[in-house]
């Protein structure tokens, strides 16, 4: 009996000691990056199968739990064109709660990124299906709850294309936008409801219109209410604008797509020293003009029924206005009301 005991006892602490070494073996190995990146593999497969369309990662880097390193991001629509590809992505984990599936992103900086917005001529979004199978998800209970409080961004390449409108030879096309070198910055980032709160720092983009901007800066609220912009700052090679505040006040997000006629501007220009060649970019009208002008003013109203309070505008050598300008359809100009000194 006392010999069967003894072989038991050694069978039992073998058993054991195989255990522990086979948790530390697992321990180390789920911590190399091969093992991460099947189990990613396997991930991005299964959401692959669920939305239709292909999404895969390289390889995935977990440093200390609280940083995750991915390679090779690649997420396509449902007509197998590239909708997002990151070149690096670096997650820095804050706070995870696995019981209430709540994750909270310290930053994400992002490098050498490509995203691609399409809109086919029915008027459909390349990225809906994305934003449909989420929605699917959130009505079910215990859903996961994302939060990110910084993202930075290094080299990012941005186009927009509606393939229900014709090409621009010049200018800023609207409906088919090409901007690349986009870096910048995005912190204090905040989700209450539908408000979206971020501090904006250091954007700089060239665009394919020949536009470039070399720093923008502000504080920014994003709502249906609107785009509510606070101590805003913009520098291109010939321009400068600071300005307060600058609303762009609505009654919902459908509103800009009719920003002429829905969209409200409380606006207060405090400094500005503009070349009529940068606005040419966005007002076609004034192609060819590469004056400089200085602008101090208030903007009210919708563009339909703008008012210019306070207005102080100079150019050339001796050339000044000051007074309020009203415009009630800048469609219709000869029904503008001029108060002018």
């Amino acid at each position: 009996m006392a010999k069967l005991l003894k072989i038991l006892g050694r069978t039992l602490g073998s058993l054991i000691e195989w255990s522990l070494m086979l948790i530390i073996v697992l321990a180390f190995a789920i911590r190399t990056s091969p093992v991460q990146t099947y189990f990613a593999k396997k991930a991005t497969d299964y959401l692959s199968k669920e939305l239709g369309a292909e999404v895969k990662v390289d390889q995935v880097a977990i440093v200390f739990l609280d940083k995750v390193a991915l390679d090779g991001v690649l997420i396509r629509d449902q007509s197998g064109d590239t909708l997002i590809y990151a070149e690096r992505i670096i997650v820095n984990l804050d706070d995870i709660n696995f019981w209430k599936k709540k994750f909270t992103i310290a930053s994400a900086d992002v490098d050498n990124a490509y995203v691609h917005i399409q809109r086919s001529k029915e008027g459909v979004f390349n990225h809906a299906f994305i934003r449909e199978y989420f929605v699917k998800k959130k009505k079910k209970k215990n859903k996961i709850k994302f939060a990110l409080n910084e993202a930075t961004f290094t080299n990012i390449r941005f186009k927009y294309d509606d393939h229900r409108k014709e090409f621009r030879d010049s200018g800023m096309d609207y409906f088919h936008l090409n901007a690349w070198d986009i870096n910048g910055k995005l912190s204090n980032i905040k989700i209450k409801k539908d408000v979206i709160y971020a501090n904006v720092d250091n954007i700089r983009l060239k665009e394919k219109s020949g536009f470039k901007l070399n720093d923008l800066n502000t504080k920014a609220i994003i709502s249906p209410r609107g785009v509510l912009l606070s101590n805003l700052e913009i520098k291109t090679d010939d321009s400068y604008i600071k300005s307060s505040k600058l609303n762009m006040l609505s009654k919902s997000y459908n509103c800009f797509k009719y920003f002429v006629d829905s969209v409200s501007f409380d606006g207060k220009i405090t400094n500005a020293d503009v070349s009529l060649k940068d606005v040419a970019y966005f007002a076609y009208a004034l192609e060819g003009m590469d004056d400089q002008v200085k602008l101090k003013t208030e903007i009210h109203n919708k563009i339909i029924e703008l008012e210019l309070r306070d207005l102080d505008l100079s150019f050339k050598k001796k050339s000044r206005i000051k007074g309020t300008i009203k415009l009630d359809d800048y469609r219709e100009f000869e029904k503008g009301i001029f108060s002018e000194e």
